[in-house]
């Protein structure tokens, strides 16, 4: 059966544009949002196929363009590069395709009618959680993507083997036309997800392209979906959003500026330019992280041209020598502001709960803060308290005692004990 349009509706806000493809009981939904373009196609009740390609009257925000789709219709709402500037038409060319029309129900004059897009915008950020199929997200980050594959060469990707010697193991380098996982950089490590259920290994930063390196190959020009691995995305999202909280507080409160931060795997660290941090600095802190955790901040992220003035006023460690297109900037809502390429909650409630285990010495007259976000001080008190549990059974004394007893069960100190070294 030949391929035919969906119809479509289209409606302009100040900041989004709206379109809704009419068709019910849709399958095998595919949207590709690009800068210029949308590209739509699925199956109808019926099994017909439909493709629907539109090239944009103006360029929009790919990155912050989502879509949700629903019994009769999937809507897609796609973020103007130029806000508050009108669209007297969807397409790029002036003549309108026979299934397009305005959306006369949904159409006004939106002239200081900001509060109603947002509101229209979070009712489909809420559609969208609602429907998905993973752990309820903070944001609309669990999300499927479709795209294509531009490459797909050979490659080989070192991996570290026992004993400290090193192996390679090989496949391929694949780029997509865009992508929903994350390179490691700035700090935080790389996704994992899978592309059409090929396990994505590592994803490393090429220039402006992300390099997705697979054991099985994938072949150029094919629409594949990609899936981001969303429990460890969330977490890398929790312990990064928490470091520029920190940052953020431990400047303001005491002048300690960040230098640098690793996200490790159990637990993460902020080098302060510092010699030494005091007990009472780390719980001033941490109390005043929590208290704007609790009070419900809002994180959002807006991308600057690089010779805006306002590039200027925001924290940062400048940018990399490869840098091309907009400065992306992650906003804490009266707290902070900083140029950062990462993944990020948006809102400090996201983040649960922050917990500052104390400080160590760092290099060259600096120290470390090492902290938890999030789950991972779940985590920490699961394993605290198992630990309590068997120390208790094993000094047959109640946890409070603990410390006093171990003296008289291993007198030459824990020194002597030949013990594994902190995660």
């Amino acid at each position: 059966m030949a391929r035919q349009h969906a119809r479509t509706l289209w409606y302009d806000r100040p900041k989004y544009v709206f379109m809704e493809f009419c068709v019910e009981d849709s399958t095998d939904v595919h949207v590709l949002l690009e800068d210029h373009r949308v590209v739509f196609s699925c199956r109808n009740g019926d099994g017909v196929e439909l493709y629907n390609e539109i090239e944009f009257y103006a360029r929009v925000n790919s990155k912050d363009s989502q879509d949700k789709r629903s019994g009769r219709s999937v809507t897609c709402f796609v973020r103007k590069w130029k806000e508050k500037v009108a669209w007297p038409r969807l397409t790029k060319d002036d003549i309108k395709p026979v299934w397009l029309s305005v959306d006369y129900d949904n159409w006004r004059d939106w002239e200081g009618d900001e509060e109603g897009e947002l509101a229209q915008v979070e009712h489909y950020a809420e559609l969208l959680q609602k429907v998905s199929t993973k752990r309820p997200p903070p944001a609309m980050d669990d999300l499927d993507f479709s795209t294509v594959v531009v490459a797909c060469r050979p490659a080989e990707m070192p991996a570290e083997a026992g004993e400290g010697q090193k192996e390679v193991r090989r496949g391929f380098q694949v780029v997509l036309e865009d992508t929903l996982l994350f390179p490691e950089g700035g700090g935080q490590p790389d996704d994992r997800g899978t592309i059409d259920n090929v396990p994505v290994l590592r994803v490393t930063r090429r220039g402006v392209e992300a390099a997705h390196f697979t054991e099985t190959p994938l072949a150029p020009g094919s629409r594949v979906r990609v899936c981001v691995d969303w429990e460890r995305r969330f977490d890398h999202m929790q312990q990064h959003s928490g470091q520029h909280l920190i940052t953020a507080v431990a400047d303001h409160l005491f002048g300690l500026k960040t230098t640098s931060w690793e996200l490790g795997r159990l637990r993460s660290t902020i080098e302060l330019n510092s010699p030494s941090v005091t007990a009472e600095q780390v719980a001033a802190i941490e109390q005043n992280a929590n208290e704007k955790i609790r009070a419900r901040l809002p994180v959002s992220v807006r991308e600057l041209s690089p010779d805006d003035p306002e590039v200027e006023q925001v924290r940062g460690r400048g940018l990399p020598d490869d840098h091309a297109g907009p400065v992306r900037v992650v906003t804490i809502k009266g707290v902070d502001a900083n140029m950062c390429c990462g993944t990020h909650v948006s809102n400090l409630s996201d983040l649960q709960v922050i917990k500052l285990l104390g400080t160590e010495k760092g290099k060259k007259s600096k120290a470390n803060l090492l902290f938890l976000a999030g789950h991972r001080v779940l985590k920490w008190v699961e394993r605290s308290h198992a630990n309590e549990k068997a120390l208790t059974a094993l000094l047959k004394y109640i946890p409070a005692l603990a410390p006093s007893v171990a003296p008289s069960v291993c007198p030459q100190g824990l020194e002597s004990l030949a013990l594994p070294p902190a995660g």
